[in-house]
């Protein structure tokens, strides 16, 4: 990708520019019945090869089952660092987007939003770059602080760096560690909350990443076709 940085010193000026261009607004559940195309993103590695392998799935908005999927790989053009993940990852899962039939309403991706230390995950980074609602799941919390929320299925704390609401820890899958969401780009916590929820049946990542996990990893025979 032309002009993309080559440096952790790049790559921090390139945040804080994109920092400036996310943007928080309303994209409720309620708006499930006129979307189309729902889209989740992840990346595995290739033990052999060293090889980035992006999935990108589209599934069913209201049955979240599989339509369409795109795997694309890539050699890795950028070391992994804790908060510069994205400078790694997006250039093979644009790739993966780009080879789907048709653009998605809204992307789930493995990783984070705005609970980040400055403000920009790759799901934020993500959703600029294509302009569509975008919401970072993680297994991890990498900035911010929560509180355990109780073992009930769908119950939430929130991620709070000083007086700012970052996203939640959500108990998507009871006896089991919570995941943390948080908003990309064009959707709210609260909005981003509800629907990974929509799309947890009944495993701890919500449909769109867990498919694409699943693909990317090699976990599932669409890959092997």
């Amino acid at each position: 990708m032309s002009n993309w940085p080559d440096s952790l010193a790049a790559a921090k000026v390139d945040q804080c520019r994109l920092a400036t261009q996310v943007q928080l607004k309303s994209f409720p559940l309620s708006n499930l019945n006129s979307t189309k195309k729902v889209a989740g993103v992840d990346v595995g590695v290739d033990v052999v090869s060293g090889k980035l392998r992006a999935a990108a799935v589209l599934i069913d908005p209201i049955t979240a089952e599989l339509i369409e999927w795109c795997v694309a790989q890539q050699a890795p053009q950028f070391d992994y660092q804790p908060g510069y993940l994205s400078y790694r990852e997006l250039p093979v899962v644009l790739e993966a987007l780009e080879g789907l039939s048709s653009i998605p309403d809204i992307i789930f991706c493995d990783g984070q939003g705005i609970a980040h230390p400055r403000g920009v995950g790759i799901a934020s980074h993500l959703g600029v770059l294509v302009q569509r609602p975008t919401i970072g799941v993680a297994k991890k919390l990498l900035f911010g602080r929560s509180r355990e929320p109780e073992n009930k299925l769908g119950f939430h704390t929130l991620i709070k760096y000083q007086h700012q609401i970052l996203g939640c820890a959500l108990r998507s899958r009871v006896n089991v560690k919570p995941i943390y969401v948080s908003p990309g780009h064009l959707i709210t916590v609260s909005d981003a909350t509800a629907w990974v929820m929509h799309f947890s049946r009944g495993y701890k990542l919500p449909e769109p990443t867990r498919i694409a996990d699943r693909i990317a990893s090699r976990r599932t025979k669409a890959w092997q076709s």
